[in-house]
């Protein structure tokens, strides 16, 4: 955990054990023997099928197609369940020997797994959304098939309570099960005074921060572009970036391609994170969706400026 937990906290590891790395085969020369080449690894990368884009209309609109096809459904549900059921094996006998009074899961991730793991069984479920539900259920983004969209829904039903971050979530969701679903807002501590305002003084360093993982959906490609365009007009402004994820070495390239490198920094994520948002200036949000953004309630929570995109479905209550 990236936090301390109290003492008290147990933590019980289900996930399936790594398999070992095979060591490289040797010749009868006691050479190596040699792998596929790049080329061949790079040809399987572009040949494999990748879900599709929310925006591709025409591929989404085969896959409908598909999903409304009797045969087409019962070949999802299996292909689930072969992929599924060793992790719902191995959920279901961790809750059975743990004895718990309630179970709580977060994520359709999880909790699809745990719903289908307690079904039948005596344990209270609670499920919960750290995201739009309009999004999680949305097909080229978090959907992997139909069933498995199918099984997300489902678990709702099975669950006792639902939970979800804003009011206006409530309203995905069918009205059956209106009735158990509670919104709890993410929780944020109370600024500490301090900081620096847009109006400090002349010469001394300005900063626009940006707090989150380096995925796809944090979009801090678009905030490096935009800042390409302006850096020269504001010469005392940087870009601070804390987060670690995937993209992170292709933004430092990307920052070293627009001439940008020596303005932007992108650090590890910190615990004390409210030094960041003491100083400062502007705090960014170029998300492309998200479920309630705590980095951009800590930064309204600092009064500082944020710029965001309005096309975002994540809106402020």
């Amino acid at each position: 955990p990236f936090y301390p937990l109290e003492p008290s906290i147990r933590i019980h590891n289900v996930a399936k054990k790594k398999k070992k790395k095979k060591t490289a085969a040797v010749t009868s020369s006691g050479r190596r023997a040699r792998g596929r080449s790049s080329i061949h690894k790079a040809i399987r990368k572009k040949l494999k099928f990748t879900r599709p884009r929310a925006e591709d209309s025409t591929v989404l609109a085969v896959q409908e197609m598909l999903r409304k096809a009797s045969w087409f459904r019962r070949y999802e549900r299996e292909k689930w369940l072969r992929k599924k059921e060793p992790v719902i094996a191995r959920w279901s006998r961790a809750i059975e020997k743990l004895d718990p009074d309630v179970v709580v899961a977060f994520m359709p991730p999880s909790f699809t797994y745990v719903s289908q793991a307690l079904r039948g069984t005596r344990f209270p479920l609670v499920i919960c959304y750290r995201n739009d539900p309009n999004v999680d259920h949305q097909p080229g983004r978090y959907v992997n098939s139909s069933h498995d969209a199918k099984i997300r829904l489902e678990s709702a039903k099975i669950a006792d309570i639902v939970c979800v971050q804003l009011e206006s979530y409530k309203q995905f969701f069918p009205e059956s099960i209106q009735h158990k679903i509670v919104c709890i807002p993410n929780i944020v501590r109370p600024a500490t005074p301090g900081g620096r305002w847009l109006d400090s003084g002349a010469g001394e360093r300005k900063t626009i921060l940006s707090v989150g993982r380096l995925a796809a959906q944090k979009n801090n490609e678009l905030l490096l572009r935009s800042f390409r365009r302006l850096y020269r007009e504001f010469p005392d402004w940087d870009i601070e970036i804390f987060g670690r994820g995937i993209l992170e070495a292709r933004l430092r390239r990307l920052a070293r391609k627009l001439g940008i490198e020596e303005r932007v920094r992108i650090h590890a994520p910190i615990r004390d994170i409210e030094n960041a948002y003491r100083d400062a200036d502007i705090f960014a949000l170029p998300s492309k969706w998200e479920g309630f953004s705590r980095a951009h309630s800590e930064a309204m929570a600092h009064a500082l400026p944020s710029v965001g995109l309005r096309r975002c479905r994540y809106t402020q209550e």
